[in-house]
């Protein structure tokens, strides 16, 4: 049996029993799911395979991150969080943030796009940074390359031993 509860609080949808999914439909075509598994799909055309899946019609963006602050230097940020060795606590290991550099009245802010990372030591920091001219600026670390005859070209439109 399915309940629906509402509180000067909260709103409860309810499907009762195992294997149950919550479904919201919109003139009787499924908008979103929330799974027996606790696994959510947005514009989802089947079960969710994961915590989160979104779909979209390739038309729009799937995922829209807003920032409403328009001063200079704000952002919106993906994080990826896990638990330490203690399995309580959860901390950063890495994100990705849209650092709009400045709104000076334009239409678009300036963007530049943002990689951090946590190493071993413990310290979180940004380590990577496309900015809004293309320019790609690593702020700490090396550019390794693993696999053999790959490189850096400069200048040139193809690949030689010459230019790499």
């Amino acid at each position: 049996m399915s309940t629906l509860k509402s509180s000067a609080e909260d709103l409860t949808l309810n499907a009762d029993g195992s294997g149950n999914d919550v479904i919201i439909q919109s003139d009787g075509s499924t908008k979103a799911i929330v799974t027996a598994e606790g696994k959510v799909g947005i514009g989802t055309t089947g079960t969710p395979n994961r915590m989160l899946t979104v779909e979209g019609d390739g038309n729009e963006p799937d995922i829209s991150l807003v920032q409403l602050d328009n001063t200079n230097d704000n952002y919106n940020e993906i994080r990826f969080l896990s638990v330490g060795s203690d399995d309580s606590s959860r901390r950063q290991g890495a994100g990705i943030k849209a650092v709009y550099t400045n709104h000076n009245s334009q239409e678009n802010p300036v963007t530049d796009l943002s990689l951090s990372t946590r190493n071993a030591a413990g310290t979180y920091a940004e380590r990577m940074r496309i900015d809004s001219e293309g320019d790609i600026d690593v702020g700490t670390g090396d550019i390794v390359f693993k696999t053999a005859g790959k490189g850096i070209c400069l200048g040139v439109t193809s690949n030689t031993d010459a230019n790499t």
